[in-house]
């Protein structure tokens, strides 16, 4: 999906030195988009000048998330995350509020909630059943991928009941290295893991 679909911009603009310039970025849904999470970046690319002389290029990506839900829902999620930046290996708690918006109570519903990356490529997902009355508040632990590059992610969750969804997201960031602890636990399962393969 094209992010620029969504997209309102200013797409080329000059800027003076020792200035700034506050760019609008409006975004939008068409009534027959599918509801979910979108995912991408908005590239800005500059070239910087003195006088009529060109010194360099200068390339930057800013990461976008639009999450569209249903214009006549009748569930809403919200999480909130208890931090914004984690090493591969650590754990992500996300608190849940899960609210049924509808005339039905005690309603069975699939809870889907993982990590994506901005390319829109899930990574980690798991999912669960509850009943939900008129709202519950839940929390759930995440571990980010061992494998996770340095970047920025999305941790998502989902409502799923019958066909009738409900989204939420927020954004966090992955930097370093997993820390010595895990990198020895993983090298030690992963030399086990192919022991066991080679004797079987």
């Amino acid at each position: 999906v094209n992010l620029l679909d969504f997209a309102f911009l200013e797409s080329e603009f000059e800027v003076s030195s020792n200035s700034e310039k506050i760019i609008d970025l409006s975004l939008f849904s068409q009534p027959e988009q599918k509801p979910g999470i979108y995912t991408g970046y908005l590239d800005v690319n500059s070239e910087y000048y003195v006088g009529s002389i060109f010194k360099e290029k200068i390339k930057n990506k800013i990461s976008v998330v639009l999450t569209i839900n249903e214009r006549h829902a009748l569930f809403d999620i919200k999480l909130d995350l208890n931090n914004n930046s984690f090493r591969p290996g650590e754990i992500i708690k996300a608190d849940f509020v899960l609210l049924n918006l509808g005339n039905l109570k005690d309603v069975d519903i699939l809870l889907r909630y993982g990590i994506k990356d901005m390319e829109g490529n899930v990574i980690s997902e798991m999912e669960e059943s509850l009943a939900v009355n008129s709202e519950k508040n839940l929390s759930r632990d995440l571990r980010v991928p061992f494998f996770a590059e340095k970047g920025d992610y999305v941790f998502y969750g989902e409502i799923i009941y019958g066909e009738r969804q409900a989204f939420a997201s927020s954004t966090f960031n992955v930097f370093g290295e997993m820390r010595l602890f895990w990198k020895i636990t993983f090298g030690i399962v992963t030399f086990l893991i192919i022991c066991f393969v080679i004797l079987l």
